[in-house]
């Protein structure tokens, strides 16, 4: 009888972990958004959220290097560059995929780098572990949202789903 229950326990046990993990690793980046967003509005001064590359080619994407998560300040000089943030830690056996750059602007809006658009509208994060996925859009320049999504091949949707929570 013993056996049986944990046959049909770990299973879900290891769910719940794997779950937990992809939540942490998704509020940690929540977070960093929020951050990088109130330091541009606060400083008035450009604030980038990192990608682990395509940061950009300027003082502040440079200074990003590989970071993903990592937020970085333009000072009032326009030259100094304040890390304000360093990458945050990711949970053992979670992956980072289509992680985007987000730059603010002092009225807190996101913009993606080299993007032309005044504000970001679109996915900034795919966590996942196995077929298991986090979501973190960006569908405003400003809010975020975040959502669970199971798949077997592809990740995160490109466009925020009906589903997700602000």
């Amino acid at each position: 009888v013993a056996a049986i229950l944990i046959a049909i326990a770990i299973p879900s046990y290891q769910s719940t972990i794997v779950s937990s993990r992809l939540t942490t690793a998704a509020n940690e980046f929540v977070a960093a958004l929020g951050m990088a967003r109130l330091e541009a509005i606060r400083r008035n001064r450009p604030t980038q959220i990192c990608a682990a590359s395509n940061n950009g080619v300027d003082a502040l994407g440079v200074a990003c290097g590989t970071s993903a998560g990592a937020i970085n300040r333009t000072e009032s000089d326009g030259v100094t560059i304040t890390n304000l943030r360093s990458s945050p830690n990711i949970p053992v056996g979670i992956t980072l995929s289509s992680v985007s750059a987000l730059r603010y602007n002092g009225q807190g809006l996101a913009r993606k780098i080299a993007d032309t658009s005044p504000t970001y509208t679109g996915r900034f994060i795919d966590f996942s572990s196995g077929q298991n996925h986090r979501c973190i859009y960006v569908p405003t320049g400003s809010a975020i949202s975040t959502c669970s999504y199971t798949a077997s091949s592809a990740g995160c949707p490109t466009s925020e789903p009906s589903n997700c929570q602000y």
